[in-house]
């Protein structure tokens, strides 16, 4: 079976049939980077309890510092064993760029494709979105697939240099209604 290593910064409720539903088909382990600030930063409790994904493999990376999560992400890219990683691309706030920027290089250093997830559709006019531009544009261009929720995200990545080949839509979620409509096939089924 297929081993996928699930880089995300957190696991908002919605998402969780998602995860689930992905880890009923794949061997993957999710690693949340931003767990608890992402909670913090939408008022919600930081408990640590997933729920439905208890019997789903998943680190959740401290942040007790600035880049802690970065340090701790460095080895279990370059040391866990698998086949895929799956990777978020972001921008703000910083260590979610270097989140990035690292599934990226760990995949053409272990010599694994990397799948980039992003619910982008327009980033703000930021001073540091254009100091980093060329390099999240370079990841864009050069991954092996990119999945997004929607079409307008979809034009959005290809307006910045994906290739529309390799731009898919996913659906975030699990309904079998989903069968029906445009989505990424995983084992079987659409998701």
């Amino acid at each position: 079976m297929m081993k996928i290593l699930f880089v995300h910064n957190t696991a908002m409720p919605y998402r969780l049939p998602f995860f689930k539903k992905v880890s009923e088909i794949y061997n993957v382990k999710f690693i949340f980077t931003r767990f608890e600030r992402s909670f913090k930063r939408r008022g919600m409790s930081k408990s640590h309890k997933i729920g439905v994904l208890e019997d789903s493999c998943y680190d959740i990376l401290k942040n007790r510092f600035l880049f802690e999560n970065i340090i701790r992400l460095i080895p279990k890219l370059l040391k866990e064993d698998y086949d895929v990683i799956v990777g978020s691309i972001d921008y703000i706030p910083p260590s979610a760029f270097l989140e990035t920027l690292l599934c990226y290089i760990a995949s053409k250093i272990k010599n694994k494709p990397i799948i980039f997830w992003s619910e982008e559709w327009g980033w703000p006019k930021h001073p540091l979105r254009r100091l980093i531009s060329p390099f999240i544009n370079f990841v864009i261009r050069n991954c092996d697939a990119i999945v997004v929720p929607g079409g307008k995200h979809k034009e959005y990545l290809i307006s910045l240099g994906a290739l529309p080949d390799k731009v898919f839509i996913c659906l975030l979620y699990t309904s079998d209604a989903a069968d029906e409509l445009d989505g990424v096939d995983l084992g079987g089924r659409r998701i």
